[in-house]
């Protein structure tokens, strides 16, 4: 059950963010907006793999008690990670404005918002594979209020920095929203099982 809630928790902060800014966005910016974050959410598919892979190795060395070894084989995960993050950042710079370049709708102004969305996604994709950590190791309550926190956030930055700021504010709102999803992940795995996530 506590999986559950977590779980309906984690798929509502991933939509709630175009609702609002359908709210407070023109037609185009909502457009542009839903552009943007579709090209920068392909980052958190490699990490989505290496999730579904690692887990049961997680739940493993978390039944075993054997941390330091685990911490070790992360360590590789990390590397490869990183790695194929870095070249995949290189390789959306390009195309995106290859694919914005070709489209004379309104798209072509929108590389700077794409970047600054792109930074703080870059930074939790590195650890996003960790996200079923606290669930591998039976720290439920842990990942519910996890994931409560990082949508209580979601909805708070998004909603502030989109109305202020427009679209740009709604770019700020992903790159910073990624960023305190990678300290919230960060501190709770560590601080609840001991993991090294970076």
């Amino acid at each position: 059950m506590g999986s559950y809630v977590s779980e309906i928790t984690s798929t509502f902060n991933s939509s709630i963010d175009i609702i609002l800014v359908a709210y407070f966005l023109t037609e185009q910016e909502a457009g542009q907006y839903s552009f943007i974050a579709f090209f920068v959410k392909t980052l958190y598919v490699f990490p989505g793999i290496l999730m579904q892979n690692i887990s049961p190795i997680i739940s493993n060395h978390w039944i075993k008690q054997t941390i330091s070894e685990l911490n070790s084989k992360l360590k590789n995960i990390r590397q490869i990670n990183l790695l194929v993050l870095s070249l995949q950042f290189i390789v959306l710079l390009v195309f995106y404005k290859i694919v914005i370049t070709s489209f004379k709708d309104g798209f072509e102004d929108t590389f700077r918002s794409f970047v600054i969305a792109m930074i703080g996604t870059f930074l939790f994709a590195q650890i996003s594979w960790g996200g079923s950590i606290l669930i591998m190791t039976h720290k439920l309550k842990a990942n519910f209020y996890r994931t409560l926190i990082v949508l209580i956030l979601n909805i708070t930055v998004c909603t502030l920095f989109t109305y202020i700021l427009g679209l740009t504010g709604g770019m700020i709102a992903i790159s910073l929203n990624a960023l305190l999803s990678f300290l919230l992940l960060k501190n709770f795995v560590y601080r609840k099982t001991g993991v090294r996530l970076i």
